[in-house]
Parts: structure tokens; C-alpha cells; sequence
């Protein structure tokens, strides 16, 4: 633990560089097209937080008692098969999805040069500043918005010919429009577009803790995006997409043991949020090499790198050994 907190991060930094590099090569051009689709959340991990060094409080325990661990926040951009990018965030402000997000969001904008990225976004990047940065920096966006925000109409979308079916869900309306600025209050200059959605078979979205107490019924989701070459069909299976960052956060926790602190320092936590991303990668290039299924393919890399790991460390007995034999036999020569 004290070695994770003083180990240069750079090192891990560079390694997932490369190695993202390498795994990404892999694919064919029509398979990284899937790549494309750049799924932005966070997660947080609570285990063993009251050791954490540095950490921000959620909220009270259940019956009033004290305030629960600290926490450690991760904001990640998937794309479907790895992270591109991720950061650790570990003071109270970035509780925040519009503090925390933009972070990671922002340096991905501008590396892509091309804009050829479409970034899906959780429905806590709201803010009309955030929609006008991305905006400003050519970067393309779908996300989620409130169905009471405040907006200004400037024409539909729609047509004669517009397919309203939208799977498990109906096309209501697609509109462009100007949302309100809280700020300088009036309705900002930049044209945003918003889809209108309803499920076909309203969905029961109660949180746990309030189920027989309230019930809450989620019928109409309203999309919101810069985008306006898509068709609404495509907007709302984009932002579909973005539950696979979910499938991603619970694989690495569940398949991965990312779930607990190794370290409780930040250069540490940093390092094993590298470590593991690393290991999931390697994961992906070894089975897709050896053509092997997750499962297989995890556990023969395993074995393959435990055997490497033991003729490692006989490998540099010997040579210690040999070395000391060496010296001995020199000492020797220089008696005589």
C-alpha cells in the first residue's frame, strides 16, 4: 500500500496507452465502427472507505444514524469494448455529473479531430453550458433531458413519412429548439433538438427504498442532442447503447474484484484503476487471439501468466546464484 502511493502514475498512465493502441488494431474497420458510440458515466466504490485518505460523504445512514464512508468517484468514456479514457474524483464538487463528466468528456472532444465520435451521456450532464461546450468544440452529443425543462419551439422535424416506431417505445414529436438559460434568463442562441418519446407499456421506475410508499410511472423520455443528420430512430438507440457502460462497470467489479481498495491513497487508487483496465484489456486480446470465450479465456491467461511469473523468479535465482558462484570463484583466484 505504501509502494502504490509514491509509484510514478505516468508509467501506468503510458502502458494503458499503449496497450489500448494495440487492442484496438485488433479490429477490423466495420468492427470499430461500433467503437464510435463513446459511453460517458460514473460509479462509485464505498468498500473499506473510512480508511480513504481523501473521499466525499453521499448521504446520511437509514434511521438517522451518521454520515456514511467515504466515497471514491469513477468517470469513465466507454466505447463498447475498453475505456478511452477515465478519472478518479474524490472531492465533493464532482458529486456532480456536469463537474465531473466534462473532465473526461472535453480532452476526448478535442483528440478527435476528425468529430467522427458520437458521445452518449447520462442524464446528470444537463447543464445548458455543458450542451454549449461540447457544441462549440464540434462534438457530437445524445443524451437525456428533464420532460418539464423549459425550451422555446423554432419548428418540427417531423414529416409525412417519419417512422414513429421506435421499438418498445413511440415517436411523439422531434423539434428543434432553444432551451432557457437560467443564468442571464432568456432563451439561449444555439438550436438543440429534442426527441420526444413515449413507452409503449408505461414502466414502473419506484426506487427500492419507496416501493409501497410511492409509485412512480415513467411513460415519456425525452432525448436531447446537437445532432440533426440523425433520424430520431438512430437518436434513441444511441442513447439505448449507453446501458453498455453499466454492463462494463459491473464487469469490471464483478470479473475484475474492482470493488475494493487496494490502496486508500489517490496515486494508488489511480494506479489500480489503470491496473485493471490494463488487465481487461489483455483479457480481450487474448482470448480474441486464441479464439476462446471470456470464461477460458481469462482462466488460461491466468495459468499462462502464473507459469511465466515462477520461471521469472527461478530464472533470476539462478542467475543470482550463478552470480555469487562467480564471485566466489574469483575471490579465490585472488587468495591464491
Amino acid at each position: 500500500m505504501t509502494r502504490l502511493s509514491k509509484i510514478d502514475l505516468t508509467f501506468f498512465e503510458k502502458a494503458y496507452e499503449v496497450i489500448y493502441q494495440r487492442f484496438s488494431r485488433m479490429y477490423t474497420q466495420e468492427e470499430s465502427l461500433p467503437m464510435n458510440l463513446i459511453r460517458v458515466d460514473s460509479s462509485m466504490v464505498a468498500e473499506t472507505c473510512s480508511k480513504l485518505k481523501k473521499g466525499f460523504t453521499v448521504r446520511k445512514k437509514p434511521g438517522g444514524g451518521k454520515s456514511s464512508r467515504n466515497q471514491i468517484k469513477y468517470t469513465m468514456a466507454c466505447d463498447g469494448f475498453s475505456a478511452r479514457l477515465a478519472e478518479v474524483f474524490s472531492y465533493s464538487t464532482y458529486l456532480s455529473e456536469d463537474r465531473a463528466m466534462p473532465e473526461v468528456l472535453m480532452p476526448l472532444i478535442k483528440k478527435d479531430t476528425g468529430h467522427k465520435n458520437l458521445y452518449v451521456l447520462d442524464r446528470g450532464f444537463s447543464s445548458l453550458a455543458n450542451y454549449d461546450k461540447v457544441t462549440a468544440n464540434e462534438g457530437r452529443f445524445v443524451g437525456r433531458t428533464k420532460t418539464n425543462r423549459r425550451m422555446e419551439v423554432l419548428r418540427s422535424l417531423m414529416s409525412g413519412d417519419t417512422d414513429r416506431d421506435l421499438g418498445r417505445m413511440e415517436l411523439q414529436d422531434d423539434i428543434a429548439v432553444h432551451l432557457y438559460d437560467k443564468e442571464k434568463k432568456e432563451f439561449s442562441a444555439t438550436e438543440y433538438r429534442v426527441v420526444k418519446a413515449r413507452f409503449k407499456v408505461p414502466r414502473n421506475t419506484t426506487r427500492p427504498a419507496n416501493k409501497g410508499k410511492v409509485r412512480r410511472v415513467e411513460n415519456e423520455v425525452y432525448f436531447i442532442t446537437n445532432d440533426f443528420e440523425l433520424t430520431a430512430g438512430q437518436v434513441a438507440e444511441a442513447y439505448k447503447r449507453r446501458w453498455d457502460i453499466e454492463v462494463f462497470f459491473r464487469f469490471l467489479k464483478q470479473n475484475l474484484s474492482f470493488y475494493h481498495f487496494i490502496s486508500t491513497s489517490e496515486n494508488g487508487i489511480k494506479i489500480i484503476l489503470y491496473m485493471t483496465l490494463i488487465t481487461a484489456m489483455l483479457v480481450m486480446i487474448y482470448k480474441r487471439e486464441n479464439e476462446m470465450g471470456y470464461t477460458m479465456g481469462k482462466f488460461c491467461l491466468f495459468m499462462e501468466m502464473q507459469d511465466w511469473v515462477i520461471k521469472l523468479m527461478a530464472t533470476l535465482q539462478n542467475e543470482k546464484l550463478n552470480l555469487l558462484a562467480y564471485e566466489e570463484l574469483k575471490r579465490r583466484a585472488s587468495i591464491t
